[in-house]
């Protein structure tokens, strides 16, 4: 339901939380396994540290990829790393 501007909450409003969960459990095992293996690295008497640091760069990154993608909803003339002329051909609009 998020995935296009056509869609984007307009069909009911308390299933945006399916979409929001769905991208939710398809990242989580990543993001358990990728903190599990910088904490394996780590000496058992600083895990617990390495553990909260690695909780609180998940909760930096979301909060920078929210307010990134609030820029790029009130900004749509601006992209990331590819131009809009070639942006527009991939999804069809100039």
């Amino acid at each position: 339901m998020d995935s296009t501007r056509t869609t984007f909450r307009q069909i009911n409003g308390p299933f945006w939380t399916l979409a929001t969960e769905w991208q939710f459990y398809m990242l989580l095992p990543l993001i358990c396994l990728a903190i599990a293996l910088i904490v394996s690295c780590v000496p058992v008497q600083r895990r617990l540290r390495a553990v909260s640091f690695c909780l609180l760069g998940v909760i930096a990154l979301g909060l920078f990829v929210r307010f990134w993608g609030l820029y790029f909803l009130d900004h749509p003339s601006q992209t990331f790393l590819v131009p809009r002329s070639q942006l527009g051909i991939t999804q069809k609009t100039v």
